[in-house]
């Protein structure tokens, strides 16, 4: 969503998600000439390049290059066939907290958003999808586990670096939250960054973003007090309701419950059968996808 409306701005672009970035990057000396069509030869076969709404054409000019220069001239290219052909800024959107060090071997003069969103709504969103957690215990930990590496590249890297911003406070007040972000980011605030219609969305994940494109809704704020039952609510609260609370989120149990020994096993085992189930229509999907682009 927060991808969307910064690529309504006309002065940015906002691909879909590369995590071929990390995966294809070379294993040391970034900053070292490669193989630029090699390079563009792995990133083609990555089966998250190959879902892009976008049809690579043509080589660079120059044969051997840096990878970072590799990586901004297949964004130069996305950007000319969306009409955007002199982006300022370009954002992405992947979910690559993890790599955030990497990234900065990379791109040295990256600035970072810290996406922070109430962890019982990111249970309630991911939990129904095919990838990602599949209970509400292990919803938890990787909660916890991202914002691990947020919170240290925020006390790493300093307010001229990253920013956090809560998902909430985006929907509750957008305009002063995106006129904040646009600050950080050095561009100047346009209306057009209040609608979430900056993204072409790859097929096989449009299903599962079916608000990018329309208004906000604020209703979003607390959908996951109905998508969630009462004992998943106690449960995921027992788990990480100490970061919940000390990122100012109220709590909905008094003192919650933790998970007996039998419901672990029971959470485990059908995260273990969901995920094996999702195997096979996952790896169809994508080929189907990977086959439409």
């Amino acid at each position: 969503m927060l991808g969307a409306m910064l690529g309504g701005h006309p002065e940015a672009i906002c691909p879909p998600e590369a995590q071929f970035i990390i995966d294809c990057m070379p294993a040391s000396n970034l900053s070292a000439a490669v193989d630029a069509n090699a390079v563009l030869d792995d990133i083609q076969r990555h089966w998250r390049f190959r879902v892009w709404p976008f049809n690579l054409e043509g080589r660079p000019e120059t044969a051997t290059m840096s990878y970072r220069n590799v990586i901004e001239w297949v964004v130069a290219q996305y950007a000319i066939a969306h009409e955007r052909p002199a982006p300022k800024v370009w954002i992405d959107q992947s979910i690559l907290v993890r790599h955030i060090w990497k990234l900065l071997q990379l791109f040295p003069d990256a600035r970072f958003i810290h996406l922070v969103r109430d962890g019982r709504a990111v249970a309630a969103s991911i939990i129904p999808l095919r990838w990602g957690p599949k209970g509400v215990l292990s919803a938890a930990r990787h909660w916890i586990e991202h914002l691990a590496h947020g919170f240290a590249a925020e006390a790493t890297l300093g307010a001229d670096r990253i920013i956090r911003v809560h998902y909430e406070g985006i929907l509750a007040e957008p305009e002063a939250t995106m006129k904040r972000i646009s600050s950080f980011l050095g561009i100047e605030f346009c209306p057009a960054m209040l609608i979430p219609a900056g993204l072409a969305l790859p097929a096989h994940t449009r299903h599962q973003h079916t608000l990018i494109g329309g208004p906000l809704d604020s209703k979003r704020i607390d959908a996951w007090r109905h998508s969630l039952t009462k004992r998943e609510i106690e449960i995921y609260e027992a788990v990480a309701g100490d970061l919940l609370s000390l990122l100012g989120y109220e709590l909905s149990s008094g003192r919650a419950q933790p998970p007996s020994r039998v419901e672990t096993v029971g959470l485990t085992l059908t995260e273990w059968l969901i995920r094996f189930s999702n195997r096979i229509p996952f790896r169809v999907r994508n080929a189907a996808a990977m086959q439409r682009s």
